[in-house]
């Protein structure tokens, strides 16, 4: 098990914070290389105080907790919550702007960073050993923005659509803008409450919910369903007949009552 840092950063943070920082740098790479963990703009990657314990055998939970704060404070790394559910706190972490320009310019102080990048898959199958791990206790598994956001159109229009260029282009240029997979998520909810059953349905496809003219105004509409959630080509004929029962019921009984004098 090989440990590296920067020691200009190390100076600065100490030696503990400083490989923890490699360690991130590391997984915020590889998942950006890989399409996981994208959120907010960017790449992050995850870890309990526990699991680091493991990472850094050496190192005691106060010392761990210190170097994090150390990091955060310094300005090096942002931190998020990112997980599924409320009751899990595990701190997500990326590089801040400050922290990239230091990553990638230290590399020069571990010259073997670069092949341990692009090797990474195969080693990390090779060694359970290895600090650059993506640990979770709760076993958290990496996810594809792309994959998911595709899969909750799918489940949710009850189609399969494919992963292809153009969609995965749209998707791209969505979350470059800043939007999440969460505002996926919610643009299909809304246009399926809203164009489910209607002649507006054709249009629950990729090329019309993630454009760029119409992402935001889905995004931020409140979705009204249609008419008493009536089937796509009119209602039933059982359903019409018990409409027209209760229309001409209310009408006759409004008659009867101004016209009192008509009745026999």
């Amino acid at each position: 098990m090989n440990h590296s840092f920067n020691v200009e950063l190390a100076k600065e943070v100490g030696i503990l914070a400083a490989t923890i920082f490699n360690n991130f740098g590391f997984w915020v790479e590889n998942n950006r290389a890989n399409g996981r963990n994208f959120h907010d703009g960017k790449f992050w990657t995850f870890n309990t105080v526990k699991a680091f314990e493991e990472q850094f055998p050496y190192a005691t939970n106060a010392q761990i907790t210190k170097a994090l704060k150390k990091l955060r404070d310094s300005g090096y790394v942002e931190t998020g919550n990112y997980n599924e559910h409320g009751w899990d706190r595990t701190l997500w972490y990326t590089l801040s702007t400050k922290g990239e320009a230091l990553f990638y310019d230290g590399k020069a102080f571990c010259p073997q960073a670069d092949a341990i990048l692009q090797n990474s898959q195969m080693e990390f199958a090779n060694s359970q050993n290895t600090i650059y791990t993506d640990i979770n206790t709760d076993d958290k598994p990496d996810k594809d923005p792309f994959k998911e956001i595709i899969a909750h159109l799918n489940e949710k229009t009850g189609k399969n659509y494919r992963l292809g260029k153009n969609t995965r282009k749209l998707i791209s240029a969505r979350l470059s803008e800043g939007y999440t997979v969460d505002d996926f998520r919610t643009v299909i909810d809304n246009k399926c409450i809203s164009w489910s059953g209607t002649d507006m349905e054709q249009y629950l496809r990729p090329s019309t919910l993630f454009a760029p003219s119409h992402f935001d105004d889905y995004l931020n509409e409140t979705p009204i369903p249609p008419r008493c959630n009536e089937p796509k080509y009119g209602r039933r004929q059982q359903d019409i007949s018990n409409d027209q029962l209760s229309d001409f019921e209310e009408s006759r009984q409004r008659w009867e009552e101004y016209n009192p004098e008509e009745v026999r």
